[in-house]
């Protein structure tokens, strides 16, 4: 079953998040200026994996950084309006978007 990930309405804030069966720091930080959600995996042990991953509609967010630590499986944001504009700073929690994981078994 995919793992829906909470994104809070604040503009910056961390998430700890389990993805097959290992758990991340996840960072979540919103760009005021040009209007972007950007996020970064942090390890337990509190070390950068990737940072600065722009959230993207219709676009697989961590397959272009393979074996750095991230999880094997997909990130993606979907919509679930007609809107294709890239997620705005309340999009998350009006229900427009959800940032959703899929593991390596479920694609």
């Amino acid at each position: 079953m995919p793992v829906i990930i909470p994104i809070k309405n604040l503009p910056s804030f961390t998430e700890e998040v389990t993805l097959d069966d290992t758990p991340y720091i996840l960072r979540f930080d919103y760009n005021a200026r040009g209007e972007d959600w950007y996020i970064t995996f942090i390890d337990r042990n509190e070390n950068i994996i990737a940072s600065g991953i722009k959230l993207l509609l219709h676009y697989e967010l961590i397959h272009d950084y393979p074996d750095i630590g991230l999880p094997k499986g997909e990130l993606w944001v979907f919509d679930s309006t007609d809107d294709t504009s890239n997620p705005g700073r309340e999009d998350f929690n009006n229900e427009r978007l959800s940032l959703v994981y899929y593991t390596e078994d479920e694609l």
